[in-house]
């Protein structure tokens, strides 16, 4: 940059650049924006997993030049927003109000944004053969103690039918909140440690499913734990076996939850490798309330096993191209027929 510089200078008199009106110059972005954003990226720095494999110097400049004229902080969001995806996929920014050109694509609805919108699943389930409980487990945002009543509800009626094996259903669970997800499945989990987070540097922080409730952190259950109103549920057969399915939607949450099963006794996996966020985010609040969720670190099962960002079930199923026929499902239908507790 000194050598063009220099070089501008030469030739200011033979070449001298041509005036731009005041009003179609960029406007200069605010100090405070300026601020703000260093901020996030100094903090960004910090605690990002994949730090040490990030050109910070350049990824500031490209967050500047994606800001320029930003005179608020929520003019920056996209660009901030960027930022996080840039260096890790599953980081994000939760803002307290759409940001700017989300409001813009409200206004003007089309087909992209329509395709973005769906409706999730509710918890639901069946008694197949009169002798499988199956169940799906969808996603949560929030920490709803009836979303804990219904899925022990469902428990609940199928263990005291006779269920002798159980099919946990995680493929159309995107994520969310992981602790009403291990609440409401605890009785198949077990009173026990369930995982663990890992972060560089720092103890495992491990998570725990007792008495109707989940969290992460020592064994004094926390007042943000989730739970039910209804008193747990204790299964009849404590380790019946379980088949899990999951998907390419199993993301984040429905990772953790498929993670929570892996090193239960008589647990086999099958569907499709999941969509790949099985890492381990945490939230740090910014002066405007808006919130980088970042990626910190991974998940270890109960046995103290790590696992990656995607995770594959033991047996590779497609779906099929058959609308009629659920070939994972029936996949884990066959397993659970031959197991010991199931077999006629």
């Amino acid at each position: 940059m000194r050598s063009l510089f220099v070089l501008g200078i030469a030739c200011v008199t033979a070449f001298a650049a041509p005036s731009v009106p005041a009003a179609q110059q960029p406007k200069r972005t605010a100090e405070a924006v300026v601020q703000y954003l260093d901020a996030a990226l100094d903090t960004l720095r910090r605690v990002a997993l994949r730090r040490d494999s990030v050109d910070w110097n350049a990824l500031r400049d490209s967050v500047r030049a994606r800001s320029v004229g930003a005179q608020t902080t929520d003019e920056a969001w996209p660009a901030l927003q960027w930022a996080l995806r840039k260096v890790d996929r599953h980081s994000f920014l939760q803002t307290p109000r759409p940001m700017p050109d989300e409001r813009a694509a409200a206004k003007k609805p089309n087909e992209q944004t329509a395709q973005r919108s769906f409706v999730r699943p509710a918890v639901s389930g069946r008694l197949i053969e009169n002798r499988f409980g199956y169940v799906l487990v969808p996603s949560i945002g929030s920490s709803r103690p009836s979303f804990v009543d219904s899925l022990q509800t469902l428990i609940r009626e199928f263990d005291s039918a006779g269920a002798c094996g159980w099919v946990v259903d995680l493929r159309k669970n995107p994520g969310g909140n992981m602790w009403p997800m291990l609440a409401g499945v605890g009785p198949l989990l077990g009173d026990s440690v369930l995982g663990s987070f890992v972060v560089s540097g720092q103890k495992d922080t491990p998570w725990r499913y007792v008495r109707g409730s989940a969290w992460a952190g020592s064994d004094t259950v926390p007042a943000w734990a989730a739970h039910g109103t209804q008193p747990p549920y204790e299964m009849k057969r404590r380790y019946a076996p379980v088949a899990l399915l999951s998907g390419r939607e199993t993301a984040s949450s429905g990772e953790a939850t498929m993670i929570a099963f892996l090193g239960r006794p008589n647990v086999r996996t099958f569907g499709d490798s999941t969509a790949g966020f099985a890492s381990v985010n945490n939230g740090y609040r910014l002066s405007d309330s808006a919130n980088m969720v970042v990626t910190i670190g991974f998940s270890k099962d109960r046995t103290g096993r790590q696992y990656g960002l995607r995770l594959t079930p033991d047996e590779l199923v497609p779906a099929g191209t058959d609308p009629a026929r659920d070939q994972p499902l029936e996949s884990a239908l066959a397993w659970l027929r031959r197991q010991e507790s199931c077999v006629r």
